[in-house]
């Protein structure tokens, strides 16, 4: 069986399936960051919004 294809984002914009492994201190701070929004994002929704605030922030790499 081929593997289910990747969802779309809401507004249809075609997406990739990625795997991370991130330390647990990572996972703590994003739920924390979750609980703390007007309504609960999902986690990958958090690290859409983490990810995208970051890469527009234009702040290089330390």
């Amino acid at each position: 069986m081929l593997p289910a294809m990747p969802p779309k984002l809401e507004d249809g914009t075609p997406t990739e399936r990625i795997q991370i492994v991130a330390p647990q201190t990572w996972v703590a701070r994003i739920e924390e960051w979750r609980r703390k929004q007007p309504r609960i994002p999902s986690k990958s929704e958090a690290i859409r919004i983490l990810v995208d605030k970051a890469l527009d922030s234009g702040n290089e790499p330390d």
